[in-house]
């Protein structure tokens, strides 16, 4: 079930990739970052923790905006 929603949540991440090369609107990078944090996050149930660490890094300069999602996300 995890390489489903893994393939799910990567097209979902590229797709929302195309938005946040053309706004600067905070909520929109966020939800990039959040995205990419549960593509981490599933790579490491999948026991692949250097892909996850891949994603979470790509997350980092997009999840600044918004304390509540780096606590819940970095803050574990």
């Amino acid at each position: 079930h995890y390489t489903i929603a893994l393939d799910y949540f990567l097209k979902s991440a590229i797709l929302h990739k195309f938005k946040i090369d053309t706004t600067t609107t905070p909520k929109v990078n966020t939800d990039y970052a959040v995205k990419l944090i549960i593509v981490g996050e599933v790579y490491l149930q999948l026991g692949q923790p250097d892909k996850a660490i891949q994603y979470f890094k790509e997350a980092l300069p997009f999840s600044g905006i918004s304390i509540p999602v780096d606590i819940s996300c970095y803050g574990k």
